[in-house]
């Protein structure tokens, strides 16, 4: 459930642009690639030359091992570039919907703010201890689905007329461009060597993967059917 964030929000547009068909395959075929990739993954953390029974838990090891220094050097930089630029997207977006709540202060203070309060998460050093700080973001983004789907569900039974759909979009480029909408919410390869690594039976990862990406799909697929299913087109305006 902790993978399931601010993708919701783009769900159902997503879906609208790129029409019933053509949104709902882009959206399972996401699904399938992005599950496809963390495969890939757990099987090189696997690749460890001390212990094949022993999984790396770090990206950086693993370029470690697979490229040397480089690799390491790399893989690190990499990583650490796209955690910076992921943290900067969270803090305006939750900034600017703080913003839009309150309509006080303005939005550099409320990124301020936001990174005061979220500063003390990114000492947290084992997964036991993010485990309950995550507890509260499950509670937080099942409440935001339950309400995103009653919301949808009661827009739909009062509309007086049927809202206009698409069955698909005639447009390459928006295809592509909602197909990476989708594959993005699916995005969790981040930190899995991690996850991979506290297990205690790594060896039982893939079902953990297919159980959860399932859950995923199921919440994606409702709150894009549901929003689009009310709104319709005018999710486009």
């Amino acid at each position: 459930m902790t993978a399931i964030g601010l993708g919701i929000l783009a769900m159902p547009r997503a879906l609208a642009e790129s029409g019933w068909v053509s949104g709902l395959l882009s959206l399972f075929l996401s699904a399938v690639v992005a599950g496809f990739g963390c495969l890939i993954l757990w099987k090189a953390t696997f690749l460890n030359p001390d212990s094949r029974d022993t999984p790396m838990s770090t990206f950086e090891e693993i370029g470690r091992v697979s490229f040397g220094k480089a690799g390491a050097t790399i893989s690190s930089l990499l990583l650490h570039t796209l955690l910076i630029f992921v943290c900067a997207v969270l803090l305006v977006v939750l900034a600017s919907s703080l913003l839009t709540l309150t309509r006080t202060l303005n939005l550099r203070l409320w990124i301020l703010i936001c990174g005061v309060i979220c500063l003390p998460l990114s000492w947290i050093k084992h997964m036991k201890e993010v485990g309950l700080v995550a507890a509260f973001g499950v509670a937080t983004v099942a409440a935001a689905v339950i309400c995103i789907m009653c919301a949808c569900i009661a827009a739909y039974i009062g509309e007086e007329s049927t809202p206009d759909y698409q069955v698909s979009s005639g447009s390459p480029l928006v295809l592509v461009s909602t197909f990476n909408t989708f594959l993005l919410s699916f995005t969790v390869s981040v930190t899995e060597p991690t996850i991979i690594s506290a297990m205690e039976k790594p060896q039982d990862f893939p079902k953990a993967l297919l159980m959860a990406f399932t859950f995923i799909l199921c919440v994606y697929a409702a709150v894009s059917v549901l929003g689009y299913l009310a709104f319709g087109n005018t999710l486009l305006n």
